[in-house]
């Protein structure tokens, strides 16, 4: 995320975030959408005042520094791997080149934990009513964790959406143990092994094990 990024360069951010300059050089073409970029960056991290983006026609790159409050501004180069990580979420989430997919693996990595909230309204924010969609068009994000901090800070209405992920050994045949996925829905009742209980979301998200005490 800290690499310089051509100005011919219209792909999506990659997997590692190389081309975020590049997605943030498109996003800052378009003053609305670039707007509400930085809103929700100044949201996720108060304490960064400003973003530029400039174009260097004698490079061939975008030139981005970040001016934090009562500092000198910096570079990408010199800038936190929290903080870079959080541009580059919201930069996907915002691209509207690129729709489809976004998909981000724990999120609440280089985040304050009580932030995380935040973070996951605001790319609530950025998904697709289904309503409005057509075919080929819209964006859905995609959110994987191991740690409880996302699932607790997300809003009940979110968590009809959580699916719970498991492999579980299979045996037969004379052949090896297998481990092939499960994924499971939260409900109240149905086919052994095809869902999660509640209580069993209660246990997950308590750190400190009351559940498992007994309280």
């Amino acid at each position: 995320m800290r690499a310089a990024s051509s100005t011919y360069d219209t792909a999506p951010l990659t997997e590692e975030g190389r081309n975020l300059g590049a997605v943030l050089g498109r996003l800052s073409r378009d003053p609305e959408n670039w707007y509400d970029f930085k809103a929700d960056a100044a949201a996720l991290l108060p304490d960064l005042a400003d973003i530029t983006v400039e174009a260097n026609a004698e490079w061939g790159q975008w030139d981005i520094w970040l001016q934090h409050k009562h500092e000198y501004r910096m570079t990408p180069i010199t800038a936190s791997a929290g903080i870079l990580r959080v541009l580059a979420l919201l930069a996907a989430a915002h691209d509207s080149a690129h729709e489809g997919v976004p998909m981000f693996e724990e999120p609440e990595n280089g985040l304050h934990p009580s932030r995380v909230p935040q973070l996951l309204s605001r790319l609530r924010g950025r998904t697709s009513d289904p309503a409005t969609l057509t075919s080929g068009h819209g964006r859905q994000p995609l959110v994987t964790s191991h740690p409880p901090v996302a699932l607790a800070a997300a809003p009940e209405e979110v968590r009809e959406s959580v699916v719970f992920l498991d492999t579980v050994p299979r045996f037969g045949h004379g052949l090896p143990p297998r481990k092939p996925p499960r994924a499971r829905k939260v409900a109240e009742s149905g086919d052994r092994g095809t869902f999660v209980t509640p209580l069993e979301v209660r246990k997950y998200l308590d750190p400190v094990g009351r559940f498992a005490r007994g309280a």
